[in-house]
Order: structure tokens, then C-alpha cells, then sequence
């Protein structure tokens, strides 16, 4: 007992990476391709690699099952040939129907099997990964404009906060030597105009201020006078993030994961979520993954049968542990304490 223990230890820790890596294309694409590795005996799977997904071809099917798996580590660079140097040929496994006593019983050289997996979506080869709707819909293209043309606007936008207008008659009453004054002498002094009234609407320090202005009246006729007007900044009411939410919403559903989970979604006012929000979401999400984990973990299921970790007595049983958010009103006072207890805790 304690050296099959020691021997599927021994296999864990040999195969710890394929779990990430599959669990990557699998996400990526619905698709897996797994490579078991057999000992020279045939009698243990000593390996388990993922391929990379995108490097993997199918064969055609023939009676009805798919003899190999072609791999090429640049397909644009196939030569439509077999005999290109970097094209490899792997047989593939019927996992229904190919048993560990048959796989064992072959003869040949070959020690290397893919064992394909996915998820199933009713396609023929290759399955459709449930994000494509969003290339599909033109939502991702959608999404990505976006910053782009935000980017164009604040790059090209003239942030103008004030329209202020003169009357036509200041400057000559204001300098009595204006009809006489030179273009050049004209244009300075009106900007030294302008510089007064801007400096007293601009800067930290100018806010709360009040600012006044006089108009000229002849015999109880009022004359327009200066006209200070705020333009309307059309960038503070948020342009584009109504737009860039509903992508994001778009996104999520498309993944399959509670948008709650990722906190703050962008938006006017921004959408925050509750604690409760989340550990909830999170429960959930973990349940529906288990299909997932499943078919992740077959090659290791597969292996076990195989390497005769299972038997009358002994079952070896893979599976990854999950964490369940719960309220401490949820868990008794006696399983709150996390603290080993040396005196209970030494011999275990």
C-alpha cells in the first residue's frame, strides 16, 4: 500500500503541469490534446503532457475513428507533405472504446498516444469555444475601437472652458489713441484685454470667485457689454463609457463568468458589486466548472485504471479542490479555529 502510495506521488509530481497548461487551451479553445507517454513495458503511463492546441491537426476519420494527430510548430509553413521535417505524426487514442488491457496488449514501437479531449459542442473535429460569438457579433471589434477613438479625441480636442466676447466699442474707449495705434500695437493690447479677464476665470485659486463686468448705457439705452459664456464640455458626462460597460457585459457573458466577480465594470458611476455579490458568484461558477474539471482530469483517471491503482480494495480517484465562500454565520465556532494544535496535530 504504502509504495503505490509513494509511486502515484511519485506520478503527481512528475505530471503538475500539464493541469494548467491544458486548463489554458481548453479555455482558449475547447479543445486538448493531451500526450500520455507509456514506460518501455507498456504497463504505466509515465507522463502526461499537454501539446499546444494550436501546433495539432486531426487526421481524417477512418471507420469512423481518427488514426492521428499531425503536429507542425508553424502550420503556414506546412509544405502540404508528410515528409516535411517538422511535421510529427502521433497516434491518437479512441478513449470510448480503447481499453488499458487492449493498450497494453499492442505491438510496436510506439510508446507515445495523444489522448484528445473536449468539450462537447456538436462539432464534427474541432469544437466551438463559447467566446466566438463575440467575434462573430463584431463585439470584440466594437470593444476595441473604442480607445482608439477616445485617444483621437482627447488627442485632438481644444479644451476651451470659456467664450468670452468684447464689444466692439471697448478698445477705442478704453485707449483713445486707438485709431492711431499701429496693427501690431492693436493686437497686443487686446490680448492684454482678454489676459485680465482669463486670469481672473482660470486657476485653483480664481474658483468661487465672482466676476463682474459693466455695459454702457446712452439715455436708458443699454449697450452689450462683455459676455462670458461656459462651454459645455461634452468629455465630463463620460462619452464612450456607456458603451465600453455593455462590452464589457458582452465579454463576460460570452466567458461565462458573473461580471460581479471582477469588482468594478466600467461605466457612468461605475457598478460596484457586494461582498455577497461575489462569494456567491464564485459558489456558483465552481459548480458549473466540475464538467470542466472532468474532462481535464481524464487522462489522470485513465492512467490510474491503467497503472492498476484501482482494484477491489483501492480506488484512486483524481479531482481538484475548490474554494467555497461561506459566512461565518455558516460555519460553527468549532471549525473556525485554523491554529495546529501540537498536541492532536504531530502524528498526523
Amino acid at each position: 500500500m504504502r509504495k503505490m502510495v509513494y509511486e502515484i506521488d511519485q506520478f503527481r509530481y512528475r505530471n503538475r503541469h500539464y493541469l494548467l497548461r491544458a486548463s489554458i487551451d481548453f479555455y482558449d479553445l475547447f479543445n486538448v490534446f493531451p500526450q500520455i507517454i507509456l514506460s518501455e513495458k507498456r504497463d504505466k503511463v509515465e507522463r502526461i503532457a499537454a501539446m499546444e492546441a494550436e501546433d495539432c491537426r486531426y487526421a481524417k476519420r477512418k471507420n469512423g475513428t481518427i488514426p492521428f494527430v499531425y503536429m507542425h510548430p508553424d502550420w503556414s509553413e506546412w509544405n502540404s507533405s508528410e515528409n516535411d521535417d517538422k511535421l510529427r505524426k502521433v497516434q491518437c487514442l479512441d478513449i470510448l472504446n480503447t481499453y488499458p488491457e487492449e493498450l497494453k496488449e499492442q505491438r510496436g514501437d510506439t510508446l507515445k498516444y495523444i489522448f484528445p479531449l473536449s468539450y462537447p459542442t456538436g462539432k464534427n473535429y474541432y469544437q466551438l469555444i463559447h467566446w466566438w460569438s463575440l467575434q462573430t457579433s463584431g463585439w470584440l471589434d466594437f470593444g476595441a475601437m473604442i480607445p482608439e477613438t477616445k485617444a483621437g479625441i482627447l488627442k485632438n480636442l481644444a479644451l476651451i472652458r470659456y467664450h468670452i466676447e468684447m464689444p466692439d466699442y471697448w478698445m477705442p474707449e478704453r485707449y483713445p489713441n486707438w485709431g492711431s495705434m499701429k496693427s501690431s500695437e492693436k493686437k497686443k493690447a487686446t490680448e492684454k484685454e482678454f489676459k485680465v479677464i482669463n486670469d481672473v476665470l482660470m486657476g485653483a485659486r480664481n474658483a468661487g470667485k465672482s466676476v463682474f463686468t459693466m455695459f454702457k448705457t446712452s439715455m436708458g439705452k443699454e449697450y452689450g457689454g462683455w459676455k462670458i459664456t461656459a462651454v459645455d464640455d461634452k468629455m465630463k458626462d463620460g462619452v464612450f463609457l456607456a458603451d465600453s460597460s455593455e462590452v464589457v457585459m458582452k465579454i463576460m457573458s460570452a466567458t461565462g463568468i458573473d461580471p460581479s466577480l471582477s469588482g468594478l465594470i466600467p461605466g457612468k458611476g461605475g457598478s460596484n458589486r457586494s461582498g455577497s455579490d461575489k462569494r456567491e458568484a464564485l459558489n456558483i461558477y465552481m459548480s458549473l466548472v466540475t464538467a470542466h474539471e472532468d474532462i481535464i482530469l481524464d487522462p489522470w483517471q485513465y492512467s490510474s485504471w491503467h497503472n492498476g491503482w484501482n482494484n477491489e480494495d483501492w480506488e484512486t480517484h483524481w479531482w481538484l479542490g475548490r474554494p467555497y465562500l461561506q459566512t461565518l454565520n455558516q460555519v460553527t465556532p468549532s471549525k473556525r479555529d485554523n491554529t495546529p494544535n501540537p498536541d492532536t496535530d504531530a502524528d498526523q
